[in-house]
């Protein structure tokens, strides 16, 4: 397994841990965009788990893909991570409600109403995608879609309350939203949506 990040104390943490729990992993710190470090069709699975939600540009996110596929065997797969744009509607009601009333906040909450992806203020600058966009995104790559899910589906709206459930009753539930987590009129419930693909045997992009 190898670990490629952008941050250096990412890669030593993961490192660190690893060799705690021995674990083989190699990290290296390197800019998703630029993988030359890596051979080409040298993976069978390349997970993409943050940097969609932070880079604002689309040529960008656009390299990114190709750098990714790239490094993945044919017929292998990636795994593609998107912060939903409809994320700060369910952060915001679920933990601290009474932003609404704040104008700079409410001001980010209408661009639901507009309808449109957009850069905003997460933990960082962070890019929101539509959930209908993530499809067509992928469209002008050689992949297979595999699935589409909603990452955390419409138990994170009630997960403290959950957790105060019996394993059997947590169980259930998760084995129930499993079943529904790749409806796509249940996608906008989530803040995190996942893309699983499968490159076409014979592209490099």
């Amino acid at each position: 397994m190898t670990l490629a990040d952008l941050s250096q104390k990412n890669v030593d943490f993961a490192l660190n841990k690893a060799k705690e729990l021995n674990l083989p992993l190699t990290g290296f710190c390197v800019d998703g965009r630029e993988l030359s470090i890596f051979d080409d069709g040298q993976f069978d699975h390349v997970l993409c788990m943050g940097p969609m939600y932070h880079l604002k540009d689309e040529h960008d996110r656009v390299k990114l893909i190709e750098e990714c596929l790239k490094k993945l065997k044919p017929n292998g797969s990636i795994f593609v991570a998107f912060v939903s744009s409809y994320s700060f509607v369910w952060d915001y009601l679920i933990r601290n409600p009474e932003l609404i009333m704040n104008d700079e906040r409410k001001s980010e909450l209408n661009v639901m109403l507009d309808d449109v992806n957009f850069i905003g203020k997460g933990f960082t600058d962070n890019f929101f995608i539509r959930p209908k966009d993530v499809l067509p995104f992928f469209e002008q790559f050689s992949l297979e879609k595999m699935h589409l899910l909603n990452c955390e589906s419409f138990l994170y709206l009630r997960e403290a309350e959950l957790l105060k459930q019996s394993e059997e009753v947590v169980s259930a539930w998760l084995d129930f939203a499993e079943q529904v987590c790749e409806r796509e009129d249940m996608l906008s419930f989530a803040e995190h949506i996942m893309y699983i693909g499968k490159k076409i045997e014979g592209s490099m992009r």
